[in-house]
């Protein structure tokens, strides 16, 4: 098992690199760039602009502002020619993601590691309750659908599983907010805190506004992981040893969970790769409709305004958060299944 991790780990290195270069230069091909907004302001001249762009870096080559961005450029020293034609000589000030510097961001003017670190907590609290209520609520629905296939329970779960799967979530985060926000009443319209002078917010707060987005998120793992363990168990249940266990007198629940329920769940564990990345993906969504102050919200923005540094930030988040799940569905095959080996 543990070579399997070591090996994974490794390949999982050059694949980091391959989505930090296409990434990278898909952002930097995108028209316009982080200093577009200046040809709008009539109060800069030319050259401002220019001595902004030099500054920034982004007047050099997509090589150079990748290799910038890899290993750092405190070691090189910049120079430029002011507006009077004086020299002026600038220390880089980068030490590269390979350090683990994220760089500063062009817009917030602050270390990228700092803006995220400030914004992880509200998207983990998003993220993880809709993950949890997506495997609470799914996995039950579907072993209840599977133990009458075409009932009533079956038809009305299938039902809904067909609307959450095409419903948009931004429409269906709408929805909830006009419905039990504005015309109802029972719950906040947005927000992860209520706003107040000393900026303190309870725990019941923080509850009664996560039932929205965590509903509109987790929705759609529900509804797939609902028909997916029914397709899985219904599938278990017509193999032979789980007739053999009936013809041997056992119990409806010891045939259930003793012996289909674990061998069903080798094809959920599937379902948990990329089900973590998915819900980063989603949150960037919700957020945005119920003013969530999470990275979601800071990620949109930096990919409208190019903000080249916190883009590359998330790209690189979101590459290992893929590769984490999927580490994690390969060692749960083993621990549910000990007849795969991973060597």
């Amino acid at each position: 098992m543990l070579q399997f991790l070591l090996r994974r780990l490794l390949q999982a290195i050059p694949t980091i690199f391959g989505i930090s270069i296409l990434a990278f230069g898909i952002m930097v091909a995108a028209p316009g760039g982080p200093t577009a907004a200046m040809k709008l302001d009539p109060r800069l001249s030319t050259a401002q602009r220019e001595k902004a762009q030099r500054e920034l870096g982004v007047r050099d080559s997509v090589a150079i502002q990748y290799l910038r961005w890899l290993i750092g450029d405190d070691w090189y020293t910049y120079e430029f020619t002011d507006d009077d034609g004086t020299t002026v000589e600038k220390q880089g000030e980068s030490k590269g993601i390979l350090r683990g510097d994220f760089g500063r961001s062009f817009t917030h003017r602050r270390p990228v590691f700092d803006l995220m670190k400030d914004k992880i907590q509200p998207t983990a609290e998003l993220g993880l309750f809709s993950l949890f209520f997506s495997f609470l609520l799914g996995i039950p629905v579907g072993i209840l659908a599977a133990i009458k296939p075409n009932g009533i329970f079956d038809n009305i779960t299938r039902v809904f599983a067909v609307v959450f799967s095409a419903v948009p979530q931004f429409l269906l985060g709408l929805m909830l907010l006009l419905a039990f926000g504005s015309y109802l009443g029972w719950l906040p319209l947005g927000g992860r805190c209520p706003v107040s002078i000393s900026g303190e917010c309870s725990l019941a707060d923080r509850a009664e506004r996560l039932i929205l987005p965590v509903f509109a998120l987790s929705t759609g793992g529900i509804a797939v992981l609902s028909r997916y363990t029914r397709s899985s168990m219904l599938d278990v249940l017509n193999k032979d040893y789980v007739r053999t266990a009936r013809a041997k007198g056992l119990s409806g629940n010891a045939v259930f969970y003793r012996h289909a329920f674990r061998n069903a769940m080798i094809p959920l564990a599937t379902f948990l790769g990329p089900a973590i990345p998915g819900i980063l993906g989603g949150a960037v969504v919700i957020e945005q409709i119920f003013s969530w102050q999470g990275l979601g919200r800071v990620a949109l923005e930096a990919t409208l305004q190019q903000d080249y540094p916190v883009v590359m930030a998330f790209v690189i988040f979101g590459g290992i958060s893929t590769i984490i799940g999927y580490l994690i569905s390969d060692v749960l095959y083993a621990w549910i299944d000990p007849r795969i080996r991973l060597g």
